[in-house]
């Protein structure tokens, strides 16, 4: 499927999608210090970026800073292992507050 065979809705929300996931792509890369081309769904913020638990807690606390509205629990911080996680954590949280 492409966008052009999308509604004008679904069209603006896959935009949307794509632009808040680099978005959140270029946040790691610049805390992290890291090019942002390292940064992919299947990246491990530990094993590949060399992010301790504190390294992800402050990562967690600019994601929160650019996405306002976004709460990110220490339960949750706990699961996001690569930055997949935490793109579809972000995705997740705004579909709820759209509902």
């Amino acid at each position: 499927m492409t966008t052009g065979t999308l509604r004008t809705s679904e069209r603006t929300t896959a935009i949307k999608e794509v632009l808040a996931s680099n978005d959140v792509r270029t946040v790691i890369a610049n805390h992290l210090g890291v090019s942002v081309d390292r940064i992919r769904d299947a990246t491990h913020l530990s094993h590949d970026l060399g992010a301790d638990w504190l390294d992800r807690l402050d990562l967690v606390t600019v994601i929160e800073d650019q996405f306002p509205g976004l709460e990110i629990t220490d339960d949750e911080l706990d699961r996001i292992e690569v930055v997949g996680d935490l793109i579809r954590l972000i995705e997740t949280v705004d579909n709820e507050r759209r509902r």
